[in-house]
Formats: structure tokens, C-alpha cells, sequence
């Protein structure tokens, strides 16, 4: 046979050989990947313990309820719940115990609030928390015991580590957001450009800056359905609707923002020569409340250093500058300290008041302030 002949016949059985296996690999079912296996997770008792949140319009002690000692003390190993969960018999679960404590620092009454899983995890556990939680009792302004309220949160659940104790701490929940749009603004978030509007004169130094009636707005020139939302009403729904046709009277450049949400300007309207006329945001943040040196002084007077190095203060300062509250945020680790500090400050304001992105004083706390340290 020709050398030729022989080589085509070799080309045509390899390429038949290969075809052959081309086929039968497609015909051949893909072997499944093995599953990875689970991670291990180990059981856990999460608890958080704070004093419950106040309500608006509640008197607030000087000092809250604060525990003695860690809140998983209250929670020994020995506990049925913890001893159930050890055993690994139970699922999750979760509930929130609310104790009044009373001047004494006891427990006198204890609710759980929203149960959430196997009944038997929370038999008892009130009776339990109550004869062994120990508090230090909030004080008023004068330093005297008053009753307080304490939540105790248990969460029950699953960790990817394990726990050298299946008890811990965690952080406690954070404060319920105030309800509704804010106003004054903290910031400016869009910086449109205004091209024309009917503006105070003078701005935030105006004497009319801080007229009646006034109305808070932000306005999106490019909303067909609501270009006008009243954010904080002046309480006159006819100042308000003037305050929304004066802004619509304006023009503004909001071009350059590309999505329709951030096309809009928050907008601050005062009354002036009988007509509503516009505070422009000449600040792009608010200003937080500020300290006088006099009562700084004082409690650096009032406290020896190291309770000075503890204290931290809450100070809710009004828009004349006035102190009209004090609290507790970090003990002075005694309470003659915690009045003294307090004292101090309410007897040597006033403050310099927050101010808003138009510049204008509005009520506001100076929240978790230190004397100790230069403003």
C-alpha cells in the first residue's frame, strides 16, 4: 500500500477514535462535587442589661439603675436555662425581662416581655434574676435613691466558636430613632445651587432670623407628585403652603446630581415683611452644643482627678444656651460626685447652643461630655 494511502487511513482512524471518545465523554454524567461540610456551631447565652429607654416627656433620674457586676453573674451554670442549653436539648430562643428596681438596688417586680422559643427555657427565670440581680439604684438631682427601670436581655443561640463559658456580654440595644423627619437638618446632603429665591436679608445674623412663624422644607424642583414636603411645620398650614409657593417661585441648578432622589434642597422659611422669605444653609454641618469654661472649671473644682477621669455627662442645652438638664452617662464612682458634677454645670452655663446648618440655636444634648478634657 502507498506511503499516502496508509497515512490517510491513520488520519481517519485517529480522528474516529477521538469522535468516539468526544461522544462517549458527553454521554458520561458529571460526577457531583462532594458537599462541603457544615461549619460547628457551639451553643451561647447572649445577654444585654441596660436601663430601659424613657419615653418622651419622663422625669429622667440624675444617674440610671447601673448592675453591681456583670449581668451574666445573674446567670450561673447552674441556671436551668444555661444547664438546658449546655445539653444541647434546646433550640433557640430569645426574651427580654424587665425589672423595677427600687431605691434599695432590689428587684421588686419582673415581666418577660416577647417570649421567643421553647416554653421550659423560661420557666422560673424571673424568680431566678430577681434574687440574684444586684444594682445600684438610680439617684435624683439631690443625690436621694429613686426607682428605676432595668431590661435583662437572654438570646439563645448558636456561635462559630467556643464559648470558654457559654454565658456572655454583649452590647446593649440601641436607642429607638426619634419618630418622624428630622429637623433642623445635621447636615446639607445635597448643596444644590440656587439660582433665584426671595432671601432674607441679612441671613442667619438677621434679627428676623428667628421670627414667628417659621417653616421647615425640602423642596425638589424636578418631583412632579410632591416638589414641596413640609418637614417641620410652622403650625399655620397657610404659612406653610406660602413657604411651598415661595419656593416654587425660585430656581435652582440640581443638574449635576444623577439620581431623582438627591435633586432636591432643604430649605428654611421665616416671616418677614409679611411674606415667607428663605434661610439659605450657609454651613454645610450643624454645630453641637458647646461648653462654658466656667463649668468646666467647676467640675474640675468639684471632683477629685480620678472621679474627674470617670465622669462623663449628658447636658441638654436649650437654644438661649441655658442648661436645662444634666444626667449621667459614666458615674463618678460616687454618688456625691455624680450630684456634684451635675451642680456644677447648672449653676455656670450658659452653653453656646447647637446650631443648624442655617446657623440658627436649637435644642440639643451635649451627649457623653467630658470635663476632664479641653474642648
Amino acid at each position: 500500500m502507498p506511503a499516502m494511502k496508509r497515512l490517510e487511513l491513520w488520519i481517519l482512524s485517529g480522528a474516529a477514535t477521538l469522535m468516539a471518545a468526544t461522544i462517549a465523554l458527553a454521554q458520561t454524567p458529571p460526577v457531583a462535587a462532594a458537599p462541603r461540610p457544615m461549619p460547628k456551631t457551639y451553643p451561647v447565652v447572649t445577654l444585654y442589661g441596660y436601663p430601659e429607654y424613657l419615653a418622651a416627656g419622663e422625669a429622667r433620674p440624675l444617674r440610671r439603675a447601673t448592675a453591681v457586676s456583670p449581668v451574666s453573674d445573674w446567670m450561673p451554670d447552674s441556671d436551668p436555662l444555661v444547664m438546658l442549653v449546655a445539653a444541647g436539648t434546646t433550640s433557640s430562643g430569645n426574651v427580654a425581662a424587665k425589672l423595677t428596681i427600687e431605691p434599695t438596688g432590689r428587684v421588686s417586680a419582673c415581666e418577660l416581655f416577647q417570649p421567643y422559643g421553647e416554653a421550659r427555657l423560661f420557666e422560673g427565670l424571673c424568680e431566678r434574676i430577681a434574687g440574684r440581680a444586684r444594682l445600684k439604684p438610680a439617684i435624683d438631682d439631690a443625690g436621694a435613691p429613686v426607682t428605676d427601670r432595668f431590661i435583662l436581655s437572654i438570646n439563645v443561640g448558636r456561635s462559630f466558636a467556643p464559648q470558654t463559658r457559654l454565658v456572655v456580654v454583649g452590647a446593649p440595644s440601641p436607642a429607638p430613632p426619634p419618630p418622624g423627619g428630622q429637623w433642623p437638618p445635621s447636615w446639607d446632603s445635597q448643596l444644590a445651587t440656587v439660582q433665584k429665591l426671595d432671601l432674607l436679608p441679612g441671613g442667619p445674623t438677621s434679627a428676623e432670623a428667628r421670627s414667628e412663624p417659621w417653616a421647615g422644607i425640602e423642596y425638589a424642583p424636578e418631583d412632579p407628585r410632591q416638589p414641596c414636603r413640609i418637614v417641620k411645620s410652622s403650625g399655620d398650614a397657610a404659612f406653610d403652603a406660602r413657604a411651598c409657593k415661595a419656593a416654587a417661585k425660585g430656581r435652582y441648578d440640581v443638574s449635576k446630581f444623577e439620581k431623582p432622589w438627591q435633586r432636591r434642597i432643604q430649605l428654611h422659611f421665616v416671616l418677614s415683611g409679611g411674606k415667607p422669605r428663605a434661610l439659605l444653609p450657609v454651613q454645610k454641618w450643624s454645630g453641637r452644643p458647646v461648653a462654658s469654661q466656667a463649668a468646666r472649671a467647676a467640675v474640675v473644682a468639684a471632683l477629685p482627678a480620678e472621679a474627674l477621669d470617670r465622669v462623663r455627662l449628658n447636658v441638654m442645652v436649650e437654644p438661649s444656651g441655658a442648661v436645662s438638664r444634666c444626667t449621667i452617662e459614666t458615674s463618678s464612682g460616687t454618688d456625691a460626685g455624680d450630684v456634684a458634677a451635675c451642680a456644677a454645670v447648672r449653676a455656670n452655663g450658659p452653653f453656646a447652643p447647637a446650631t443648624d446648618i442655617f446657623g440658627r440655636p436649637f435644642r440639643a444634648q451635649l451627649y457623653d461630655w467630658s470635663p476632664a478634657k479641653a474642648p
